[in-house]
């Protein structure tokens, strides 16, 4: 798990890197793995041959195995190896299982032996091929021997001698040859049998780079099929979201220009309606201070008539009691007169009293019960005068309560008229 190895500790990764040792070459391998070659799609030329390089292959004596390293390139890492990066940036791979840290990829010493290994199995044929040619050529000089032999047979320039270290000769060749020639055949089998092999493991492996090739080629359509996808779907998504936000300020202008028109017809509405409604306030204002004007201008005509009416009864009422204390005084003096005539008829005929005391006794009752009669009067008129006056200040105290009443009878009338204006305008609606 690469996420379990880059949790490892410091120490223990700090350890395993002094295990490797100074620093090495930079690894083409790792730069292009790091650099996500692999990722897109497979290495270049530039870096199959620079890696190449690195683990050995001359890319010109050994262009047929180049191949190594495209596969190289485009192997993933061994189970239990994780990369990381140093401080400077530098690649370095580190082995969960035991521990150890490597600057070369784990793999570049497979690679490397299996490089060695069929450069020599390919020097080994090279070998073949010239024990073979050599075989040959002993051939053609056998061959060429034999010619030139049957041409002194046939010129018979050779002597009887000569026939049996020929025949010997020939046989030996003969023998030579058949040994050469199984040797061949052995070998020509072995190799045979050997290219067989390195043969099918050759068009195996072309088969399995092949099928990996077109499983590349199928992952790099569908990645760029994917990708177009994805791009085409991120581009419309971005088409899409600048025409929706186009639209979107194309309708907040719209609607901006809506909003400033609705609010300044609003505000001219409500400037309107204010001062409707503090002229309208007014001329009611003004018709209530005319009617309490008019009302109060009625009422102070009531309390002015009602004050005349007062005054003319209390001026009828000090006439009413001068005339009966004039009465009075007028009585008291008649009777005081007569009183007076009376003691001078009493004081006149007290020489006559005794003639005529019964009479004059009877005239004493007599003038003593119209005196009696006279104070009755009197107490009667005064009680009389008392309960007018009486009667007319019950009057004007009923008409100060009347007018007071009638004060607070307008003061309620005025509120109660101002409590439905303002409730008639809190009724009314807003935007009339």
């Amino acid at each position: 798990d690469e996420r379990g190895g880059n949790m490892m500790g410091s120490d223990q990764l700090a350890a395993s890197m002094a295990r490797t040792g100074g620093m090495q070459p930079p690894n083409p391998m790792a730069q292009m793995q790091a650099g996500g070659a692999v990722a897109q799609g497979g290495p270049t030329a530039q870096e199959i041959v620079d890696y190449a390089r690195y683990i050995g292959i001359d890319p010109i004596a050994d262009v047929n195995l180049l191949w190594i390293a495209e596969e190289a390139l485009c192997a993933s890492l061994p189970e239990g190896w994780t990369e990381h990066h140093d401080a400077a940036g530098n690649v370095f791979y580190y082995n969960t299982i035991t521990g150890v840290s490597s600057w070369e990829h784990p793999l570049d010493e497979y690679y490397r032996s299996l490089f060695l290994k069929l450069k020599k199995i390919l020097i080994d044929n090279r070998a073949a091929y010239k024990v073979n040619d050599a075989a040959v050529a002993i051939q053609c000089g056998i061959r060429c021997h034999y010619a030139r032999v049957s041409f002194r047979r046939l010129l018979g320039k050779k002597r009887l001698d000569d026939a049996s270290t020929d025949i010997q000769a020939v046989y030996r060749g003969h023998l030579v040859r058949l040994k050469v020639r199984e040797e061949s055949i052995r070998q020509w089998e072995e190799l045979e049998k050997f290219s067989a092999t390195r043969l099918q493991a050759t068009y195996r492996a072309h088969l399995t780079r092949r099928g990996i090739s077109k499983k590349r080629e199928e992952w790099k359509r569908e990645w760029r099929r994917r990708a177009a996808c994805k791009l085409q779907g991120v581009w419309r998504g971005h088409v899409g979201r600048k025409i929706a936000r186009e639209e979107e300020m194309y309708q907040a202008l719209e609607l901006d220009e809506y909003a400033v028109t609705k609010l300044q017809s609003t505000y001219r509405g409500h400037r309107g309606r204010i001062k409707f409604r503090a002229r309208k306030k007014q001329l009611a204002i003004d018709r209530i201070l005319a009617a309490a004007a008019k009302l109060q201008a009625v009422y102070r005509g009531h309390l002015a008539r009602m004050e005349a009416n007062a005054e003319r009864e209390l001026q009828m009422a000090e006439i009413e009691f001068e005339a009966a204390l004039r009465l009075q005084a007028t009585m008291r003096g008649h009777w005081g007169r007569q009183l007076a005539r009376l003691r001078r008829r009493t004081y006149l005929a007290t020489k006559l009293q005794s003639v005529y005391r019964g009479h004059i006794g009877r005239l004493d009752v007599m003038v003593l019960r119209r005196f009696l009669a006279a104070t009755k009067l009197q107490s009667t008129y005064r009680g009389h005068v008392s309960r007018r006056f009486m009667v007319h200040h019950r009057q004007v105290v009923a008409i100060i309560r009347l007018h007071e009443w009638e004060q607070a009878c307008s003061l309620k009338l005025q509120s109660v008229w101002r409590g439905h204006a303002a409730r008639k305008r809190a009724a009314a609606p807003r935007g009339g």
